[in-house]
């Protein structure tokens, strides 16, 4: 049975002509809250006394996903038989939740989502839930299989309700709640989900027991939802002047920087080749020599992509818009197009390769970058510019002349991702009705089980609370612009390695359980180092199969052309090897001189 509580006088005349016979509508009085009452009381009663815990399915359909920006429509509450659907623009919810959480745990899909328009439309805080979607998530952690709840439906029932068609949902979106007209289609879509909730969570139980994880859910992550839901409504109180003020000290230090970047290029230029001007000529002019210059102008654009005008909507531009671009992806706007751009991965190679200082490469080869003879980087090797390989490089090289450019290449990355990531763009992040920073928190969806924070293409204006730097030289004045409110405190708070404790004590292995008393990771890194040799030793493989396929082509008769690259990758394969082993003492060969082509022949002869 359907009860429809609602004061609407539209909604009262057109179910009352017994359109659908499945659905009783009622007004939202004293006579329909003793019905509701009453229903609870029997219900409660019932699974007492079957010595069931207490559950009553609860669900929510919204216009939107934020709960305080948007509103909902329809809230429903019931069992496998009888539903209760409440239209909350004319109805008074607040009471029948309260009444019902005497009594009742919560069940519901996803339910922190309902559990957060609770919190602001009824101000009322359920604690005791059940969540289909987290009991699923831990148990097939990591499988790859679907977690919405059309997917259990298929995987626990082998059925695909027409009640869940989505296209259904997508009407709710954006609509105006007071003048929406709830459908028998409507109603059918949300009390569709609640009768099968119950079947749903009983099979999941049965598994929960079977693989020992119910006090992992019944005690740590049901109990954490609505933890979570409030967190997610309380938001962060936020510091905007202070933030823009750490924007721009850190763009003025990356324009600093770079400058002396450029210094520094000009004079390992200069000291490399001094008595070699003809190899200089290829790090001269344009903009290697190019003084930089900051150009007040670009202070408009973000590295976002926006811009620091608003449109007609008082939104932040986009520079598509704002140059009137029809490009798809969004124009991005370089803020010193005649001089070296620090961020470019294929610049930073090329400076390297002019001033024939090596490279990683992904399996850790130092390599000295090649250049094709129209002058473009040879991108046959895979060098790599990421910064742990940056770190090794300075371990194994400690006297190179690269090591101040390092520092500052990678300092000038610190820079460049708070200002990108962390800069003005998290402004626009602010909730105009609570006048704070908010997030979403993910409390199972990861494969390693760990939390994850931030909206995603679907909320975009939640911050990823969990990446806010907290170790350069600018994090701690910019995580000191969220405030926390008076007689509140911020703190953080980690069992240092917590996990290896918990699998030791788990695994019950004597062995572990006494390594887990002294230093672990000494243990840990003595049993993986081979590993290393091994894994280095595979990619070596695939390069000499790379090598080993050119080979081949050589005995078909091609051509000279063919030849010389297959030899010129040997070689460079072998300058690989030989800069590796000359390692020692921080210096390193780079007086290769090219082979002639008879001894190339001569080299391939004897191969």
């Amino acid at each position: 049975m359907i009860y429809f509580i609602t004061n609407c006088p539209y909604h009262l005349e057109y179910y009352t002509k017994n359109i659908c016979p499945d659905v009783t509508v009622l007004p939202d009085n004293d006579s329909t809250f003793k019905l509701f009452k009453n229903w609870a009381a029997k219900r409660s009663f019932e699974q007492e006394s079957n010595n069931d815990c207490k559950y009553i399915g609860y669900d929510v359909e919204s216009n939107g996903l934020d709960a305080w920006m948007n509103s909902t429509i329809l809230k429903v509450l019931g069992d496998q038989h009888t539903q209760f659907l409440f239209h909350t623009p004319y109805c008074t919810f607040r009471k029948y939740i309260r009444y019902a959480q005497q009594f009742f745990r919560f069940l519901g899909h996803n339910i922190k989502f309902d559990l957060k328009f609770t919190l602001t439309e009824d101000a009322t805080a359920l604690s005791y839930v059940y969540d289909t979607m987290i009991a699923e998530q831990r148990l097939y952690m990591k499988s790859g299989i679907g977690f919405a709840l059309s997917d259990l439906f298929q995987r626990y029932l082998n059925v695909y309700p027409e009640q869940s068609d989505k296209s259904i949902r997508e009407e709710f979106i954006g609509c105006d709640v007071h003048k929406f007209k709830v459908l028998p289609r409507h109603i059918y879509y949300t009390i569709g989900d609640i009768d099968k909730l119950f079947h749903i969570k009983n099979r999941q139980i049965h598994h929960l027991n079977r693989y020992k994880m119910v006090n992992l859910l019944s005690r740590i992550e049901f109990p954490l939802i609505p933890i979570i839901a409030e967190a997610e409504v309380e938001g962060w109180d936020f510091d905007k002047e202070g933030w823009l003020k750490v924007y721009d000290k850190n763009k003025a230090d990356r324009f600093e920087l770079e400058c002396k970047m450029d210094e520094e290029v000009r004079r390992l230029r200069d000291t490399k080749f001094k008595n070699e001007p003809d190899k200089s000529v290829y790090l001269k002019g344009g903009k290697w020599d190019n003084k930089r210059i900051h150009n007040p102008e670009y202070d408009l654009f973000n590295d976002d992509g926006t811009v620091n005008s608003l449109n007609l909507f008082g939104e932040p531009m986009k520079t598509n818009t704002y140059l009137g671009s029809k490009a798809k992806t969004t124009v991005k706007i370089k803020d010193s197009p005649n001089n070296i751009n620090y961020s470019s991965d294929t610049q930073i190679l090329e400076l390297f390769g002019r001033l024939e200082e090596p490279v990683m490469d992904s399996s850790e080869n130092l390599l000295i970058p090649q250049f094709k003879k129209n002058g473009k980087l040879n991108r046959d090797y895979s060098y790599t510019t990421k910064e742990e390989y940056f770190i090794l490089y300075k371990s194994m090289l400690p006297n190179s002349i690269m090591i101040p450019f390092i520092d500052m290449l990678l300092d000038h990355r610190s820079l460049s991702t708070a200002i990108s990531t962390f800069g003005a763009n998290v402004i626009n992040k602010i909730n105009p009705i609570t006048g704070k920073l908010h997030s979403i928190y993910r409390q199972a969806a990861a494969d390693t089980g760990r939390m994850q924070s931030g909206g995603g293409k679907k909320e975009p204006d939640k911050i990823n609370a969990q990446n806010i730097p907290s170790k350069a030289s600018w994090a701690k004045a910019m995580r000191n612009c969220f405030i926390a409110p008076e007689g509140w405190s911020i703190g953080t708070h980690d069992y240092s390695g917590a996990e290896l404790i918990v699998m030791s004590s788990l695994s019950k292995d004597m062995k572990l359980l006494e390594i887990s008393k002294g230093d672990m990771h000494s243990y840990v890194a003595q049993a993986c180092w081979r590993n290393i040799y091994a894994y280095r030793a595979k990619n070596k493989k695939k390069q000499l199969e790379h090598l080993k396929t050119k080979g081949n082509g050589l005995s078909n008769k091609d051509s000279i052309k063919d030849c010389n690259d297959a030899i010129n990758d040997l070689i460079l394969l072998s300058q690989s090897y030989i800069v590796n082993k000359l390692t020692e003492g921080g210096k390193v060969r780079t007086d290769f001189k090219p082979m002639t082509f008879k001894e190339k022949f001569v080299s391939l002869q004897l191969n």
